[in-house]
């Protein structure tokens, strides 16, 4: 069944898979480093400015997506008669690209904030390490764009996410909805309690610290750690949440993948049939003369 709320969250676990990835990749490189006899470090430095500008991305994508889900689950609800003009799947798919294209754009600072750079030891040797641009150095476009992006990440996410919430909840004690409804909405409070309480922590240590993990003391980097390993539940979280309260998630993301698999199988038969019809030419050609 497709649906605006379920194109929103197909979204959203695509971006939260895509983190996940990105967190494992990040996880078994840092692993890796500390195995002896191997110049594991020279692939943590040049793959670790990559995964960091991949975390910031979905991220942000998460939490805008996340804010999308809950206006449309409020007006689902709260304006029922509203909904079906409003509330469409070409709007709702289109968002979805939107934001994607939003996020990316927007994290791509993040992209430039390290460099590598060589470190000579007692003259005859050369490390490899990574240090932070000029334009991360503290300064004016450092402090102004951290404040925007985490406003944009979190801190207005966050507001938004629990004012619509507490209507939705108001809405659902007040009105009658259908078991369905009522099922996908549960799903949505649900995905939304999770979102603010794990991004909480990581909102009050990057707005107030104003860091990131490399450059950062080994103390900030231990509360960096737990800030980062609540961000990795909610996403875990999420996908459970959406395989087990909606039904019609695991429909539709059912059906995307046959139709994937479908499309694959036909662009590779047709490419057999593409290379064999000039070899039957060719014989009929070669019998006939």
């Amino acid at each position: 069944m497709r649906t605006p709320t379920n194109v929103f969250c197909i979204a959203l676990a695509a971006t939260d898979s895509t983190k996940i990835i990105n967190d494992i990749l990040y996880f078994v490189v840092v692993l890796i480093t500390e195995i002896p006899g191997a110049d594991w470090k020279r692939i943590f430095i040049s793959l670790y400015p990559v995964t960091h500008y991949v975390f910031h991305t979905t991220m942000m994508a998460a939490a805008l997506l996340t804010v999308a889900i809950a206006i449309e689950r409020y007006v689902e609800v709260c304006h029922p008669y509203k909904s079906r003009s409003v509330c469409t799947i070409t709007l709702a798919a289109s968002t979805s690209i939107c934001i994607l294209f939003f996020s990316i754009l927007m994290s791509i600072p993040y992209a430039c904030k390290y460099t590598v750079s060589d470190n000579e030891i007692n003259g005859t040797m050369i490390d490899l390490d990574l240090t932070v641009t000029k334009l991360w150095v503290k300064g004016p476009f450092a402090i102004s764009f951290t404040w925007v992006h985490y406003v944009l990440r979190s801190l207005l996410p966050l507001v938004l996410l629990i004012v619509f919430s507490a209507r939705i909840i108001y809405a659902l004690r007040s009105h009658r909805l259908g078991n369905s409804k009522k099922r996908i909405t549960v799903c949505i409070l649900a995905v939304i309690a999770v979102f603010v309480m794990c991004n909480f922590p990581d909102t009050i240590m990057s707005t107030i610290l104003n860091t990131g993990y490399y450059e950062a003391s080994y103390l900030v980097r231990g509360f960096r750690e737990i800030t980062d390993f609540f961000l990795l539940l909610q996403t875990t979280t999420n996908i459970v949440i959406y395989c087990t309260l909606n039904r019609s998630f695991m429909k539709t993301a059912k059906v995307l993948i046959q139709k994937w698999n479908c499309c694959n199988r036909r662009v590779s038969f047709d490419d057999k049939h593409k290379e064999q019809i000039p070899l039957r030419r060719y014989t009929v050609d070669s019998l006939l003369s």
